[in-house]
């Protein structure tokens, strides 16, 4: 298997985790995040570092499963992106059921999905 170039790898290992998600295969969703984020570490792309995080920890929870997984209730003092981790006071965010995003992990999600549609 060769490996992306810096240029899209942030979309080929976003679509084979989530291939592998479909599919219920965690471990290979772990594996392709763990990808995407080193490989985000090494061009220092920030923004992507974040984003792969927040893959990674959706196939961990999955893999140990919901009654492992501590969920904030809506009078925890502070609240988090479920996906990226940031804080109430650094971002937006919006909650839906069972998970909250902010706006910068909105905004990945749109990128991704616009790319691949090829427009805006």
């Amino acid at each position: 298997m060769t490996v992306p170039t810096s240029k899209d790898y942030s979309k080929c290992y976003s679509e084979r985790w989530n291939t592998a998600v479909q599919a219920g295969d965690y471990i290979e969703a772990l594996d392709c995040g763990i990808k995407g984020y080193l490989i985000a570490k090494d061009v220092q792309d920030d923004a992507h570092k974040l984003a792969f995080l927040g893959l990674i920890r959706f196939a961990i929870e999955e893999l140990i499963g919901p009654s492992s997984v501590k969920t904030r209730t809506e009078g925890d003092a502070e609240k988090r992106c479920s996906f990226c981790g940031r804080k109430e006071n650094e971002v937006k965010l919006m909650a839906g059921a069972g998970a909250i995003i902010c706006e910068l992990c909105v905004g990945n999600i749109h990128e991704h999905f616009v790319k691949d549609r090829g427009g805006a």
